[in-house]
């Protein structure tokens, strides 16, 4: 029989800790640019309303404006109409040539400079973007797509002060947009004001109480600036409530529970830990069946299974399926060459171990299980 890894001594000083877990692909700690502004959302309804998503009727709509185009090759609204289309069908570079044309013909139209600098930040042509910017503001814009999309260079340039002067010139032109405030929280809390993050998303709650990222930001807000854990669920809830079949939110709950369990495991409660391991597993594998391209849902349940019942063998496949999303993954590393390392398959557990240690030269869990492997391998 395998023993139980419940006590192992070699894991004592290695239990993976979720304060620091940002969930990238899903979402819970993007950037403001992953939250699209409903101004920007709105963009291809500028196209004719009678205009469908099918590339065929995009294809007859772009015909007739050509056509148009050929009876007054003066009208710089005829080019703009058609660069929206061309942009709505993908063809950015036609889409960038009819602006350009337009503006030889409207050198002072704002939105014009907006739509250049539109294209050109879709593209990451940074500098083209923040000059086009910078001219439509010159030129009187109010369109406050103008200003938050200059904040967002500025925020990815670490130009804070910059980015927060145009986040709230935005949210002047427009208040009701909860983008804006958004962004500004998002901005507060990479940078270390968790209070002033905090007031940010709430006026963006004021504006929208059921957008999600704001309550999947306060969630990780409260967990890792308050340490207020209950703070914090109760935000995941309220996407859950909505969404039961939110996967960041569903992860949030695993990682809940998961924490739950850690409590139990320090004050060596065997059967309280396995209760909250397997709520865990369950609240793992829903976020799974809804993401399955993210490494870390995988690997907590991974851990859960490794640290409970004798069910190494679903730790295997977890860990294993940690490293084919993430070769980096250090714990899934030095976890799979503990299992292997239980199976007596020495080499494997080693040669893991080393990845480890590689991967993380601070990791000294993994320093010490290279060394005492190697010996034992002599």
């Amino acid at each position: 029989m395998i023993p139980k890894p419940f006590f192992s001594p070699r894991l004592a000083a290695g239990i993976p800790s979720l304060w620091g877990v940002c969930i990238l692909l899903l979402a819970g700690c993007q950037g403001p640019d992953a939250q699209q502004s409903e101004a920007a959302a709105n963009l291809s309804e500028v196209v004719s309303s009678d205009t469908s998503d099918t590339s065929l009727t995009l294809e007859k709509r772009i015909d007739a404006l050509t056509q148009e185009i050929k009876g007054s090759p003066t009208n710089y609204a005829l080019y703009e109409d058609r660069s929206l289309v061309y942009y709505k069908m993908g063809e950015t570079q036609n889409a960038q040539a009819d602006i350009e044309k337009a503006l030889e013909l409207n050198p002072d139209g704002t939105n014009l400079y907006y739509l250049r600098g539109f294209y050109a930040y879709q593209n990451q042509d940074t500098a083209t973007a923040r000059q086009a910017y910078n001219q439509a503001e010159q030129l009187g814009s109010t369109n406050p797509e103008v200003f938050y999309q200059r904040g967002q260079l500025s925020f990815f340039q670490q130009k804070y002060e910059e980015a927060v002067a145009d986040y709230r010139k935005a949210a002047e032109l427009d208040s009701l947009d909860p983008t804006y405030p958004f962004a500004e929280g998002f901005l507060f809390q990479r940078t270390g004001n968790g209070e002033a993050a905090k007031e940010a998303y709430r006026k963006a709650l004021e504006l929208n109480p059921q957008f999600d990222k704001v309550l999947l930001q306060l969630h990780d807000l409260e967990l890792d600036y308050f340490k207020d854990p209950l703070q914090a669920s109760g935000y995941n809830d309220r996407v859950l409530e909505r969404n039961p079949e939110h996967p960041v939110a569903l992860y949030n709950k695993a990682n809940h529970f998961y924490r739950t369990a850690l409590v139990h495991r320090q004050s060596g409660e065997r059967e309280a830990y396995q209760r909250a391991a397997n709520e865990a597993v369950v609240y793992y594998t829903l976020a799974i069946n809804k993401e399955a391209n993210f490494a870390d849902p995988y690997f907590f349940r991974g851990y859960c299974y490794f640290m409970g019942e004798e069910r190494l063998d679903l730790a295997m496949e977890d860990f294993k399926k940690t490293l084919e999303l993430d070769s980096t993954h250090v714990q899934a590393h030095f976890f799979l060459g503990s299992v292997y390392e239980y199976y007596q398959d020495l080499k494997s557990a080693l040669a893991h171990y080393e990845r480890a240690s590689a991967y993380d030269p601070s990791f000294t869990d993994a320093k010490m299980a290279v060394k005492d492997l190697k010996m034992r391998l002599k």
